[in-house]
């Protein structure tokens, strides 16, 4: 396998290893569909040939999930709350609207890791943040049920409003009020049944 140069100088090979993904992922994210991200275009891009590809990846698929697994440590960081909240709505709002504003600020990364069909993009998850936060609710009295389908049904509608300021930008303004708006409604229907409930008739 040859060695690439840059700027006169050869590439280490952690270097190469690096810029192909990098180059990867950003295909993936200036591509409207997965299969045009193909190895002609990720080796001009990156500068280096179908061999040296290869010598790191078995497939282009491998390349693929490793560079889209690269988009997932950025969704992750981006849905770091402030510690401490003392009030579990105000957590969970939180947890939703920094899910909406990774939507609007890396849209189409949003795109590449929640709205594409393609196996060869890495499947991560939104929720396991969520759900501890979920159950931490539970425990404190504010919430009741399930906190996997709590869970899931604020995940649903974060991600519903997310989708349409992804697809309709000019509603991003407006997303994060609706996602409090309708956050609120979720998390006040169990605890509001709870509190309605009429005591049992001891006489």
């Amino acid at each position: 396998m040859s060695t690439p140069r840059r700027s006169g100088r050869p590439v280490a090979p952690t270097e190469l290893r690096e810029g192909i993904v990098a180059t990867a992922l950003g295909l993936l994210l200036s591509s409207p569909d997965v299969e045009q991200v193909t190895i002609a275009r990720i080796t001009e891009a990156a500068g280096c040939t179908p061999p040296t590809l290869y010598h790191y990846w078995p497939s282009r698929s491998a390349l693929l999930l490793e560079a889209s697994a690269r988009g997932w440590e950025t969704f992750r960081s981006s849905q770091a709350i402030a510690p401490g909240s003392p009030d579990p709505q105000e957590r969970l709002r939180a947890r939703g609207q920094a899910y909406l504003r990774f939507a609007i600020t890396h849209p189409e990364l949003f795109r590449v890791l929640f709205l594409s069909r393609s196996e060869e993009v890495e499947r991560g998850s939104a929720l396991d943040d969520l759900i501890d936060d979920v159950a931490a609710a539970i425990d404190e009295g504010y919430l009741f049920g399930d906190a996997g389908q709590l869970a899931l049904g604020l995940w649903a509608t974060a991600h519903g409003v997310a989708a349409l300021a992804y697809a309709n930008p000019p509603f991003a303004e407006h997303a994060p009020a609706l996602l409090d708006q309708l956050t609120d409604r979720l998390l006040a229907r169990p605890a509001d049944k709870a509190l309605r409930r009429a005591p049992e008739d001891k006489s």
